[in-house]
């Protein structure tokens, strides 16, 4: 059954990601993930008065920005130890407009 739906629908060949573009894809979805948590201690922090919730709140904001700034750097490392992420790279951060974040979004989708 599947050699006739071969046969018949001839669908393209899919090629797997390689490993560094997998890192990579995990990479920048936690970094999404940890910009919205980002995003909602600042929004709690908006509406705290107490001033010991503040400073809890404050201190997760920090860990937060601490953790983004790591991966930050795993993705710079990540895309420099391969050649064809380096060059993918250096051809988006090209377009005006484009920095190593959105180059690293992009090459990761």
């Amino acid at each position: 059954m599947l050699a006739e739906f071969a046969s018949q629908m001839r669908p393209s060949v899919t090629i797997p990601a390689s490993q560094h573009v997998r890192a990579l894809e995990g990479i920048v979805t936690r970094r999404r993930q940890l910009l919205e948590m980002q995003t909602m201690e600042r929004n709690r922090l908006g509406s705290t008065q107490d001033e010991s919730a503040r400073a809890s709140i404050e201190a997760v904001i920090a860990f937060l920005e601490m953790q983004t700034g790591d991966l930050n750097a795993e993705m710079l490392e990540l895309i420099r130890a391969d050649s064809e992420l380096k060059a993918l790279d250096a051809l988006l951060q090209s377009v005006p407009g484009v920095g190593r974040v959105v180059a690293a979004t992009l090459t990761s989708s």
